[in-house]
């Protein structure tokens, strides 16, 4: 794992300030010690997704040695922030499916040679990423669009209709609108 060296800085009645001195503009700030520490992966993290993204080079972590010697060394006390990136290594997982469920996917993958679990993965990252970057409207169009199951599957009039959220903890909900039959 690559990690990059932080500077913290705490002034008085502020919170704790944290920059990297090899990413200009990579800041970020806690009002404790250890939130200063989570929000610098996290601003470490998508400062170099967003380098990425624009196709630029990363640049190599400074070594503590030279980065002591600079001048906004001063008043900063140095720490190491690990560079947290998930990787595309395969996990072995055991889960348990509906059959019913299981056909579904076995007769739509059938076509494309039968692999289940890409099949899955797709289909869950697709929702994951649906549910952690859109916003409610965005994910009741998507819940009208998909939660409702084929008619021959569904005891439901075709009306009913589905309102999708986020709860006061953050979690998604899904809240049918509409009548059953």
């Amino acid at each position: 794992m690559t990690s990059y060296i932080a500077l913290l800085r705490k002034e008085k009645n502020s919170d704790f300030g944290v920059e990297f001195p090899d990413l200009p503009g990579c800041i970020s700030a806690g009002s404790t010690l250890e939130e200063a520490r989570m929000m610098a992966e996290e601003a470490l993290a998508a400062h170099i997704a967003f380098l990425r993204e624009d196709g630029d080079a990363l640049p190599a972590p400074s070594s503590l040695d030279s980065v002591s010697k600079r001048a906004e060394m001063k008043g900063a006390v140095a720490f190491m922030v690990e560079l947290k990136e998930p990787s595309d290594k395969a996990i072995r997982i055991n889960i348990t499916v509906p059959e019913r469920v299981l056909q579904l996917i076995d007769a739509a993958v059938a076509p494309m040679g039968g692999n289940r679990s890409a099949f899955m993965v797709s289909a869950a990252e697709e929702k994951a990423r649906m549910l952690t970057q859109h916003g409610e409207e965005q994910l009741t169009a998507w819940a009208k669009a998909h939660l409702a199951a084929p008619r021959s599957l569904r005891a439901e009039s075709p009306a009913a209709a589905y309102q999708v959220m986020r709860t006061p903890g953050g979690r998604i909900a899904a809240r049918r609108t509409g009548k059953k039959r």
